[in-house]
């Protein structure tokens, strides 16, 4: 439906304000995207989990 996608987890685009707590993304098979991605987002307030590499 989207193709492929930015990110092997969580993609964010024209958001304000995100908060994200204690987010885990897993793969079952080998991945070399990012975990996350951000475009166009503002007031990005990450903590825990293992969104960042």
């Amino acid at each position: 439906m989207f193709g492929l996608l930015p990110t092997s987890g969580l993609f964010a685009r024209h958001v304000a304000g995100l908060t994200l707590e204690d987010v885990t993304c897993t793969t079952t098979m080998s991945d070399e995207r990012p975990r996350a991605g951000w475009l166009d987002v503002t007031g990005l307030s990450l903590t825990g989990g293992n969104l960042t590499r």
